[in-house]
């Protein structure tokens, strides 16, 4: 999440989350994709801590790839809407591992920014109401995910749906000015 650092300087640590994903983002419509996967998300947009939230028979690990692919690849996908190399925002550490990297969020939200800028007035309105909706779904099932992860019944092997979880919505923050 190196998009987070405010000076450069190489001797702040960088929060580290591990790259999950079983597969790449389909490029469909970011709203549908659960639908498209299988996946029911209805109960992920509100419930209490007495229900807990649905894994939809599914384990955690499969459960933060699939939110992984969804909220974080997905949401960057549908938000910039132009050719969005996925390996910009995968690194590998020297044992192979593999993590999220937003050293390149920047770039992308400058080139977006320049594009959004040469947009009609008509188009501006659909980009906005498209990165509206899709943020407030991300916005909406993060939150309620990591509400239910931190009051609702306990369950075991969080640890990487919570930073799954918490990039995600690091993500969301950052793009949050493509509302505009």
């Amino acid at each position: 999440m190196e998009h987070l650092l405010l000076k450069d300087d190489s001797s702040t640590a960088v929060l580290t989350v591990p790259y999950v994903c079983t597969e790449d983002y389909d490029n469909g419509d970011f709203l549908n994709y659960p639908e498209r996967k299988g996946w029911d998300v209805s109960t992920w947009r509100w419930s209490t801590e007495e229900d807990g939230f649905n894994l939809n028979n599914r384990t955690i690990q499969e459960m933060a790839a699939f939110l992984q692919t969804w909220l974080f690849f997905g949401l960057l996908k549908s938000l910039f809407d132009f050719p969005t190399r996925m390996d910009d925002f995968i690194r590998q550490d020297a044992h192979g591992r593999k993590f999220i990297t937003t050293s390149l969020l920047p770039k992308y939200l400058k080139d977006w920014k320049q594009r959004y800028d040469t947009l009609e007035e008509s188009e501006k309105k659909i980009a906005g109401d498209t990165a509206y909706s899709h943020l407030t779904e991300a916005n909406t099932v993060n939150d309620m995910l990591t509400y239910l992860l931190f009051y609702g019944k306990p369950i075991s092997d969080v640890d990487v749906l919570k930073q799954t979880l918490f990039s995600q919505m690091l993500l969301a923050e950052a793009l949050d000015g493509t509302r505009v």
